[in-house]
Order: structure tokens, then sequence, then C-alpha cells
């Protein structure tokens, strides 16, 4: 069980829970109520995903060498190390998929039942079918073509803010015409991407000596770091409602809401800065993932907060 809790990698599961908290806050606001059974699904789906991707990219990255043609300084990749077969984290994979999916049709049902306009005219099953589709072949394309030809920040930006926090909200009957949605969701994907960042940041020796490419071996370690700055100030700015911008009380709130977590992505980059590069920086990985947590609560509260 250890071992197969090193391969999920629990403290990544954060970027999963924090944009579906953030869409369920979001429709709470726009609608005043919680449909429970699509809030949990989604929560699971989200989940499934996340487990997969890491289980995905650790027996990928072991067939392909790159754990182990490299000295490994990042969190312990349980099939490079021999604690789990090639054979058995593929079975893992092929299991979690089938949970998945069978989650997605549960939200396909549901979706059937929904009654508000979906984005770009589409009916609610037919966008929640492409967006199941691109999901399962995302977290594979991801591991083998995006993130190895720096893009994959893009993927992190699209499935960990815009699809997570964008879905969550649709499935709650919500409508869709609302703008503020659709910058949280950007927020959150900007945050998620500073986790990127600061893996690929560590990671960029061996990246290097494998050929991976990248955006920190693209750019190089410096604008790396103002990267990593710029991201959560980023998703702060987007989180903030700029349509009550005259009503001082909505934007001290924001202000006061979103104080913590700028307080903390701020003393991770000053970490980071100062770890540079080794081992040390994990701890700078599980910062940032606390990090996402607190931002999508930040951002809640602030969805459901009176006025």
């Amino acid at each position: 069980m250890n071992r197969w809790l090193l391969a999920i990698r629990p403290r990544t599961l954060t970027g999963a829970v924090a944009p579906v908290l953030v869409g369920l806050s979001s429709a709470y606001q726009a609608t005043g109520f919680i449909r429970p059974v699509p809030a949990l699904l989604c929560l699971l789906f989200a989940l499934l995903m996340q487990v997969n991707a890491n289980l995905f990219n650790d027996w990928w990255d072991c067939r392909k060498g790159v754990d182990t043609d490299v000295p490994r300084i990042g969190p312990l990749r349980v099939c490079a190390a021999g604690l789990v077969s090639i054979r058995a984290m593929l079975a893992a994979i092929i299991l979690v998929t089938l949970l998945a999916a069978a989650t997605g049709l549960c939200l396909l049902w549901w979706s059937a039942q929904l009654s508000s306009p979906m984005p770009f005219g589409l009916s609610a099953p037919m966008l929640m079918l492409l967006v199941g589709i691109c999901c399962l072949v995302g977290f594979a394309a991801y591991s083998t073509f995006f993130s190895r030809w720096a893009l994959g920040d893009v993927m992190v930006v699209v499935f960990f803010g815009l699809v997570p926090v964008v879905c969550t909200y649709l499935l709650q009957d919500a409508p869709s015409d609302n703008t503020l949605l659709w910058n949280r969701s950007l927020a959150m994907g900007l945050a998620a991407d500073a986790l990127l960042v600061v893996n690929n940041y560590r990671d960029r020796h061996g990246d290097r000596l494998v050929g991976k490419r990248t955006l920190c071996t693209l750019i190089g370690i410096r604008a790396s770091e103002m990267l990593y700055f710029l991201l959560g100030v980023a998703a702060v700015v987007l989180s903030v409602d700029w349509w009550h911008i005259g009503d001082v009380h909505i934007l001290a709130a924001s202000a006061i809401l979103l104080l913590p977590y700028l307080a903390l992505h701020n003393a991770t980059y000053r970490k980071m800065v100062r770890i540079s590069e080794g081992p040390e920086l994990n701890s700078v990985l599980a910062d940032t993932a606390r990090n996402i947590l607190i931002l999508g609560l930040c951002v809640s509260l602030l969805s459901i907060m009176p006025g």
C-alpha cells in the first residue's frame, strides 16, 4: 500500500480538488444551491484523472529511461526504483482509467437532465462527452508528447483550470454566461502551472541530458523563477471581482481573502530562489501544492460571500 501511495503522490491531489471547489462555489453564487450528486462525481473524476496522470507518468518515464538514465532528485518513482513492476503499473492505469470512464458516464447521464444553455451552442451531453474524451486522451498525451515539447504548461492551464472549474459549474445547471467564472478557471490553471514550473525547474539538468524540452530548459533559470512568481500574481488578479470595482467593500474583501495565498506564494517563491537546485526543491513542490488548495479555498470563500 505504501508503494502505491508513493506512486499516487497524494500531495499533488490538491491540484484536482481546488478547481472543483471553485466551480462549486461559483455555481452556488449563481444559483444559490449545490447539487451534491454531480458535485461528488466531479470531485471523484478529477481525483481519478490526477491519479491516472501520476501513474502514467511514472510508467512512461520508466519505459523511456527518463528516471534511470539520469540521477533522480524528485520524489521517488516506484517503477524506476523497482518497487512496482511495469506490468503491475500498466494494470493499475487500466483500472483507474475504467473507473474514471465509469464516473464520466455517470456525469454524462446527469448532463442530459440539465436545462441551462451550454457554451458553443452544444447540448450538455455532447459537450461533456467531448470533454471526457479529451481528458482521457490528454493525460496520456501529456507524458508522451506535450511535456517533452514545452507544451505541458498549456495542458496544465486547460486541464487543471478551465476544464474542471467550468465543467463542475455547468453540471450544477448554472448559467454559462458568467465572465467571472472564466476568470476564476484561468486563475486556477495558472496557479496549477506553478506546480509544473517548479517541477521542471528542479529537473532542468536531467531534462537537458535526456533531450526533454520543457519551458524551463528553453527560457533559463532566472526567467523560470520570475514566471513562477508572476503566475501567482496573475492568479490573484484574475480572482478579483473587477465587475464591482466601484464597490470598496467587495474589493477590500477580495484583497483580504486573497492575501493569504499571495503571501504564501511569495514566501514559496523566495524559498525556491534561495534553494535553486537539488532535492530540497521537493519541499517547494509540496508548498506550491498547498498554495493551490489555499487559493481554491480563498476564491471559494470570495464566491459565497454575501453581496
